[in-house]
Parts: structure tokens; C-alpha cells; sequence
């Protein structure tokens, strides 16, 4: 089901899929703070807590994540105005920006974005992966699928190449 609401945002931008998301997981961070909490002073408010710690732990800029904020809220806006997300140039019109420099900040904002490849990727059945499984190889003998795929063009052009008469051969050597 997450992973469904995952891929669902991604390809719309729609809210209504993150917020249940987000939804979904709260119960499990509400667990995780509060057992925490037994490790703060008394006098420590648990909502300021989270979010120095949060932001202690975050090594992008506050002004990035501000960015990002407000492109999401522009999104959001644009969205329940129009009934649709915004194209590129809509969006950085919004933000002021150019498209160029929109896709600029949407890379420092990715690039912000850090997880650990050992952590465990979200997937709807009761066993979960690894992030590192998930990604692809630049090896082109790593995927069996690809190699047999090579393995069946190269042998198509080797018996093409034998039906041709030797001075056609010839040419396509040269």
C-alpha cells in the first residue's frame, strides 16, 4: 500500500496521496519519539525536541529545505486552483525563477536528500529489501535479461552477415 501512495505522488504531485502516506507512518514515529523520550530531561518539550534533532541531523541548509517547502506549497496551490500540477514553466514563473534555475534547486534539493543503502526500501508484501537491491548496475553482464537479448542480436547479425556474398562482406569491413 505504501509503496502504491509512493508511486502514485511521484507520478502526480497530488497531496492526497502524501498525506495519507504520511498518515500511515505516524503511529510508527509517535512509537519510535516516545520511547525515546525517556532519554530527555523533564523540562524538554518532545515537539521542539524532534525538530532540533531533525535539524541537527539534516546537512542541507534551512534555506533548501525552506525552498522546498514553498515549492510544495506553490505545487499544492497551483494544483487545487487549476485542477492539475503545474508544468515546469508555471512553476518556476510561481517561484520566480527560471526553468533553468528551478531544475538547478530541484537538483540541490535531491542531492539533499540522503538515505543510508542499508536501510530497508518501503514494499507492500511482509518482506522488505534493501535499498542497495533496488539500484540499477552500470554492468552490462550483471542483468541475465540484457545479456541473453545481446547474446540473440549478435547471433541475428551473424547469420545475416553469412548470407551475404563475400564482397558485400567486404564492404561492411571496410
Amino acid at each position: 500500500m505504501a509503496e502504491t501512495l509512493w508511486n502514485e505522488y511521484k507520478a502526480t504531485g497530488d497531496v492526497g496521496p502524501r498525506n495519507r502516506l504520511v498518515l500511515t507512518y505516524v503511529p510508527l514515529v509517535k512509537h519510535i519519539v516516545y520511547k525515546k523520550i525517556r532519554e530527555l530531561p523533564p523540562s524538554c518539550e518532545v515537539d521542539g525536541a524532534v525538530l532540533d534533532e531533525l535539524r541537527r541531523r539534516d546537512w542541507a541548509p534551512r534555506s533548501l529545505r525552506r525552498l522546498e517547502r514553498d515549492m510544495l506549497r506553490a505545487q499544492e496551490t497551483f494544483t487545487g486552483a487549476h485542477g492539475r500540477p503545474p508544468s515546469r514553466a508555471e512553476l518556476a514563473s510561481m517561484m520566480s525563477m527560471s526553468p533553468a534555475e528551478l531544475s538547478d534547486k530541484e537538483y540541490e534539493i535531491r542531492r539533499s536528500d540522503l538515505t543510508s543503502l542499508s536501510s530497508l526500501a518501503v514494499t507492500d508484501g511482509e518482506s522488505g529489501i534493501q535499498l542497495i537491491e533496488t539500484l540499477g548496475s552500470d554492468d552490462l553482464h550483471a542483468d541475465p535479461e540484457d545479456r541473453l537479448a545481446r547474446e540473440e542480436a549478435r547471433g541475428k547479425f551473424r547469420r545475416a552477415f553469412e548470407r551475404l556474398s563475400p564482397r558485400e562482406r567486404d564492404s561492411i569491413r571496410s
